[in-house]
């Protein structure tokens, strides 16, 4: 067993290095001067690896030694967190062991939601929060800066209005989306909102692709060929906004993504979502929410599920591009 179990975790502990590696390049081209903990980190996993490699020609207690060093890096990173491979890869499997697509009604309307966007067929893709009656978001939504597929790019941070955003993904995207509702007192939405304007502070407005066309021609035809963000912009109405820099303004798809903004703000918002530990998937987090809710946790204290057949219908005319049922 030890032949197949010890190769595995040194392949692991080595690829952790390897992405903190490519989170502290980004970093440094970025601008971002809290680095120490990421390269702290990233030696750590370096060592450990190198040493792990040469476990059966030193002492097992040796090898033990750095496997507690490592298990404290491994903690320190909880910031850096693990491969989004890993949900990518167990989450559909585990999601049809939920019964979250059971549409309890909510008992009020709550503080705060955490949003996650389950493609057809259950493989989850996405999370953001919701607010104040708009959605927060980040991702990599700018085609012109993808590279490696969409696995980096210049990420982007956008708000739109919660309903509209809801609909749009049910109809357009074809995607169900599961709500958890928080209660948070005044103190805790207070300093999510701080947290938030202290990430926007490194921001400037960012314009989709439609959105300019409009700004010069008015009379412009809308097209199912435009971008992500185009159609976001039409049907949703959403705000763009890109980084001058640091940790938010390269997307990286392992460590740098949608969940990092999430992260953030959810980690002001009380110590039972604070303390979890590594988090970095959209899986992880909503197997978290689930589980608190389920346990009657007086932070998450509701579970909504959106699709096609039950979201909000709407009349004008602009919203009706993703009213009509097919």
């Amino acid at each position: 067993m030890s032949v197949i179990i010890i190769p595995a975790i040194i392949v692991y502990i080595f690829f952790k290095a390897m992405i903190k590696l490519v989170d502290v390049i980004m970093g440094s081209r970025d601008g971002n001067e809290n680095q120490a903990l990421d390269i702290i980190v990233f030696f750590s996993y370096l060592l450990a690896g190198i040493i792990l490699s040469f476990a059966p020609a030193i002492r097992w207690g040796t090898a033990l030694t750095l496997l507690i060093f490592y298990c404290a890096a491994f903690r320190l990173s909880n910031r850096g967190f693990p491969s989004v491979f890993v949900s990518t890869l167990i989450f559909p499997r585990f999601i049809r062991r939920l019964d979250i697509l059971k549409n309890p009604i909510c008992p009020e309307v709550p503080d705060m939601e955490v949003l996650f966007h389950l493609r057809p067929g259950g493989k989850l893709g996405h999370c953001d929060i919701a607010f104040n009656g708009r959605v927060v978001s980040y991702g990599n939504y700018d085609t012109e800066t993808y590279k490696w597929g969409r696995t980096f790019g210049q990420g982007i941070f956008f708000t739109a209005e919660r309903n509209r955003y809801i609909r749009f993904c049910a109809v357009h995207d074809l995607k169900t989306t599961v709500c958890y509702g928080l209660k948070l007192s005044p103190e805790r939405i207070a300093k999510a909102k701080e947290e938030i304007i202290r990430i926007l502070k490194q921001s400037y407005p960012w314009e989709s692709k439609f959105q300019r066309l409009c700004e010069r021609e008015p009379d412009a035809a809308y097209s199912d060929d435009l971008d992500y963000c185009s159609k976001l912009w039409f049907a949703a109405g959403a705000k763009f906004r890109k980084f001058h820099s640091g940790g938010f303004k390269s997307y990286f798809a392992i460590s740098k993504n949608c969940v990092l903004l999430v992260w953030h703000i959810l980690r002001e918002t009380g110590n039972k979502i604070h303390g979890m530990g590594v988090i970095i998937t959209p899986g992880n987090l909503l197997c978290l929410l689930e589980r608190l809710f389920k346990s009657g946790d007086d932070i998450v204290f509701s579970r909504i599920v959106y699709n096609k057949s039950n979201t909000i219908k709407y009349k004008t005319d602009e919203e009706d591009v993703w009213g009509k049922e097919s």
